[in-house]
């Protein structure tokens, strides 16, 4: 039931004992390793698939370069509740993609944000190949070089974001909050 077909699912499980809520058990495997959450109701007004989404922590991609960068927004999405996956230049970023794209071991993320220059392929040559590819995912650009033509080939290419450095990070978090929104 889960959102990615193999990396979460939940169930009720039949234990309706008296006036006892039902019981949510939500799986997920973070890094190699199964882990259970019991939730003993549901929130108020939420269906099951909406509450598991809800509890269900969304996959950040960052591919940066500069690893203090790299670090540092791991950490702060970290700290907001988002599963963070690292990638250091455009070569690790298009072998992950394709990873998850092959539902090969790697888990497909929710929003990428992604440098523009970067070593190896560039966050535009990703997202582009993400577009051909017909896959939706949500891509934030980050560059310490953002002229104008640079914004443009972003947007055409259907970037949800462009920030430059140096940028406000609560409005880099407010763009990957409103990205994750079910």
């Amino acid at each position: 039931m889960g959102r990615d077909g193999d990396g979460s699912y939940a169930r009720f499980m039949d234990g309706f004992a008296g006036e006892r809520a039902p019981v949510v058990m939500v799986r997920r495997r973070l890094r190699g390793r199964v882990r259970d959450r019991r939730f003993s109701r549901l929130p108020r007004g939420l269906t099951l698939h909406q509450a598991v989404v809800a509890m269900t922590p969304r996959r950040v991609l960052i591919a940066e370069d500069n690893g203090d960068l790299r670090q540092m927004l791991g950490a702060m999405l970290q700290r907001d509740g988002y599963e963070v996956i690292e990638v250091e230049d455009g070569d690790q970023l298009i072998e992950y993609l394709g990873l998850a794209l092959a539902n090969d071991g790697a888990e497909p993320p929710d929003v990428i944000i992604s440098d523009i220059r970067m070593p190896g392929f560039s966050g535009l040559d990703m997202l582009a190949g993400l577009r051909r590819a017909e896959v939706e995912t949500p891509v934030i650009l980050i560059t310490g070089f953002g002229d104008d033509e640079t914004h443009t080939e972003a947007r055409r290419l259907g970037a949800a974001a462009v920030f430059n450095k140096p940028f406000e990070l609560d409005d880099l978090r407010t763009a990957v909050l409103n990205l994750t929104k079910a």
